[in-house]
């Protein structure tokens, strides 16, 4: 198309090119192999798990695009891009919501506001005690309990290392968190 916009977009293992088109105009976008624009980006956007269970990227409906909380994606879009009316990503969640630790480099709505991440899904906050799973404001076996139970690809309060796969990482960190939070 000769008139194509992308905005806060991850064009990622396309093949045989990520973008064509004529003059496409990109922005706050990653773009394997790069792409020119303000704010794109040419890095892994480190998904959760791009192949999904069965291990191959090709059978999209078990691939999880959603980012991991290292994601160089998180907080680097253009928030004034967004279309009036969107405050929720795809999975129903907040669309602007702010990761503390994570540098904005995106654009915010206003100055010190969030950033939206680039992508279709928004990287969720964490909770300040995020090994309290159950939220009753203690690390216990509750807790411990409700990791076992939730084990695997996923987020949730369970994953509480915010890498959308509940694993061994989120069961040490509950461990390492026991107590009063």
């Amino acid at each position: 198309s000769n008139n194509t916009t992308l905005r806060n977009c991850i064009v990622w293992n396309n093949a045989p090119d990520q973008i064509t088109g004529t003059a496409p105009s990109v922005a706050y976008s990653d773009v394997e192999g790069g792409f020119a624009g303000t704010g794109n980006l040419n890095v892994d956007p480190k998904f959760a798990d791009a192949d999904g269970a069965d291990n191959n990227s090709a059978t999209a409906e078990d691939n999880d695009y959603r980012l991991k909380v290292t994601s160089p994606c998180v907080d680097a879009g253009d928030s004034t891009a967004l279309p009036a009316g969107v405050t929720v990503d795809l999975d129903g969640q907040t669309r602007l919501a702010n990761v503390a630790g994570v540098a904005d480099t995106g654009v915010p709505l206003a100055p010190g506001g969030p950033v939206v991440d680039m992508g279709p899904f928004e990287v969720q906050p964490q909770p300040v005690c995020p090994a309290d799973v159950n939220g009753d404001g203690g690390v216990n076996i509750a807790d411990l309990l409700a990791v076992v139970a939730a084990w695997g690809p996923g987020g949730g309060p369970a994953d509480v290392n915010g890498d959308n796969v509940v694993n061994i990482a989120d069961l040490l960190a509950v461990v390492a968190a026991w107590g009063p939070c």
